[in-house]
């Protein structure tokens, strides 16, 4: 958990290489540290975004999606969440098909995800039932 605070803060400085080596340095099959990761990656994918980087912004998604796979017990809502803001973050770039393909990995919850951005009309809405 701390190094991925670690890798934020570096993130919000633009010290993408020094933020991704941390991350790799955590541990990702245990549900903690698997969601920490995973979340710094999704992170580090929105301040991409933010800057225009949009092919770096989804690289990092989908290694972030490659992490929760490689998670193999814990909290299905903890994980669902997780996939919420990768599904998000998918939208903020305009990858449509991939945060609807992201939403539909949710299990045991129903999600309505609608995303409030530029374009008009275009909102997500997943109903997923265990």
């Amino acid at each position: 958990f701390t190094l991925s605070i670690i890798a934020d803060r570096y993130a919000d400085l633009g010290e993408y290489d020094i933020a991704l080596e941390i991350i790799d340095t955590i541990e990702s099959t245990h549900m903690s540290p698997g969601l920490s990761k995973a979340s710094s990656l999704t992170y580090i994918a929105e301040k991409y975004a933010d800057e225009g980087r949009t092919i770096d912004s989804s690289r990092m998604l989908s290694y972030a999606l490659d992490v929760l796979d490689s998670i193999k017990s814990g909290s299905v809502y903890r994980k669902d969440s997780a996939l919420e803001s990768i599904a998000y973050a998918y939208a903020k770039i305009n990858e449509y098909d991939k945060a609807r393909k992201v939403a539909a990995l949710m299990q045991n919850i129903s999600f309505h995800l609608i995303f409030d951005l530029d374009i008009p009309g275009d909102e997500i809405t997943v109903v997923h039932r265990a």
